[in-house]
């Protein structure tokens, strides 16, 4: 008894956990390895090709030569005869070395475990920051936000991968968990912190100057060891990430910049890619950080008017002072970073648009300000029963909130596995009707038939229009998948098949969308 007594929060934590680990991997249960998503599909294709091939590419299954450039999916270019990531290659590299020790079966998983470790470190943190009243209730919270949630059902994306790595390499740095070998602890945090801000490199200016602000704040207590220890592991990331990025893209550059994703336009560019536009941000803001979820959006603006309060009257300790001022230097520059940016989705207002992914350390950063904020406010009620049901009663409306965000909607979890059934009926029909070797020109059904067939987008790029016609030429078998059309939307095709001279034949009609065959006149 006197352990469950002195270990409650931790106990109560591990059995959420479990819980939580079968709610965010509903899709992961339900469909085998069949993504919603471009990035998804792409990061679990080439991480299952590293565990194969120890290389993060996938090869073509015919040359076209100058052709080859056109045939990849979304997330993805063509360096000669190979598909690379646009994106960066960490997640992939990291997945795949888990993948050769467990099998690529928990690939699909990873994400669930390193955001439950990464709640349990946040927990430890943030007892050092508060006190364990603060950091339990902020951890139960973690659990259910819904950035968090939706994306650990999406379970490809890298951003849960980040966030969790840099928690975790945290809680070492920290909370030290092998106090008489500090230096251990010190080097295994760097190195999982440094692992996380790799997921994303784009991160790092935000981080460095959290970190630095951090360390200068605390220079009389910080030994000149541990300085040492934490620049080199950090170098000799910077070095690892450098000699990765030549070993699989030929040069130094990530996939944004080697497949001219990436272009800087203004000096600024660098620090800001998608400009800098504050009446953007301000909009982007509102809709998906305040708005979408009212409670967290209403708690985390008195929560911050609260506490700059505290910090104005001095009535934060030292340790409380360089988080806040850590998290809303942070927040700034993120909230203008990716708020400038007019995502082509950011109409829809839901959790599925990017902004909600990106944002992510702000929503956990406010979580232990929410919480600290909401007891001081409740310490009046002196009945802790009454208390303690207040605690309850917003966590559940939390929940709740939560749930109807990540499962309904347009691209709510239960949306994206009805989509998912009808693609696999789909998918499964293609492949036991196609060759291996053909080609499906699609705009956005992608992600569905790679890699078992190969892919070219955009159909309706005159690019696309020209290169369609040489393929054929070639003897390329190919097809276009395509959503019900209209009779405009077939005119339109009528139109673009005269303009490049190749004709179309139905192939198979589904619910609501059609196949055609390719064809030269």
């Amino acid at each position: 008894m006197d352990f469950i007594k002195k270990n409650k929060y931790k106990i109560v934590l591990l059995v959420l956990a479990i819980l939580f680990f079968c709610l965010y991997n509903y899709l992961n249960f339900s469909h085998q390895n069949i993504f919603n998503s471009p990035d998804e599909t792409a990061n679990f294709v080439l991480s299952k090709s590293f565990v194969e091939t120890n290389k993060i590419s996938y090869t073509l299954q015919n040359n076209f030569d100058k052709l080859n450039e056109f045939i990849h999916p979304r997330s993805t270019f063509v360096f000669g005869n190979n598909i690379l990531p646009v994106s960066f290659i960490t997640f992939i590299i990291v997945s795949g070395f888990v993948g050769k020790i467990f099998g690529t079966g928990i690939i699909v998983y990873l994400n669930s475990i390193f955001l439950i470790l990464a709640v349990l470190a946040f927990f430890g943190i943030n007892k050092k920051i508060f006190d364990e009243k603060v950091s339990f209730l902020s951890s139960v919270l973690f659990f259910m936000l819904p950035a968090v949630w939706y994306y650990l059902e999406r379970s490809m994306f890298h951003n849960i991968t980040f966030v969790s790595l840099v928690i975790i390499g945290l809680w070492f740095i920290l909370c030290q968990p092998f106090r008489k070998q500090i230096w251990l602890s010190d080097l295994l945090g760097m190195s999982i912190f440094m692992l996380g801000v790799f997921m994303r490199p784009n991160e790092m200016t935000w981080i460095g100057l959290v970190f630095l602000f951090t360390i200068i704040y605390f220079k009389k207590q910080i030994k000149i060891s541990r300085l040492i220890m934490w620049s080199s592991v950090a170098v000799f990331f910077v070095l690892m990430y450098v000699f990765a990025n030549f070993y699989f893209y030929g040069s130094v550059s990530t996939g944004y910049v080697a497949s001219n994703s990436l272009q800087v336009h203004k000096w600024y560019s660098l620090l800001f890619p998608f400009g800098f536009d504050f009446l953007m941000t301000i909009k982007s803001v509102w809709n998906y950080f305040f708005k979408m979820n009212i409670l967290f959006g209403v708690s985390a603006f008195l929560s911050g008017i609260f506490f700059v309060y505290l910090f104005l009257k001095n009535k934060l300790n030292k340790v409380q002072k360089v988080y806040f001022v850590s998290l809303l230097v942070s927040s700034l520059f993120l909230f203008f970073y990716y708020g400038s940016n007019h995502d082509n989705l950011y109409n829809l207002k839901t959790v599925a648009v990017a902004y909600v992914r990106y944002w992510l350390p702000i929503f956990i950063g406010f979580l232990p300000i929410i919480v600290f904020f909401i007891i001081e406010v409740l310490k009046k009620i002196k009945n802790n029963v009454g208390k303690n049901l207040l605690y309850f009663v917003y966590i559940v409306v939390f929940f709740f909130l939560s749930f109807n965000i990540v499962y309904k909607g347009i691209d709510g979890v239960l949306a994206v596995d009805n989509q998912l059934k009808y693609m696999t009926e789909i998918k499964n029909w293609v492949v036991d009707n196609t060759s291996q070797d053909a080609i499906i020109v699609t705009d956005h059904e992608d992600k569905y038939f790679w890699p078992q067939r190969q892919i070219v987008v955009d159909f309706y790029n005159d690019s696309i229009g020209q290169t369609i016609p040489a393929l054929l030429e070639k003897n390329a078998e190919m097809y276009y998948f395509v959503p019900k059309q209209t009779e405009e939307d077939y005119t339109k095709m009528l139109v673009y098949l005269a303009k490049f001279a190749f004709d179309v034949d139905v192939f198979q009609r589904f619910n609501s969308h059609t196949l055609y065959k390719l064809n030269l006149p």
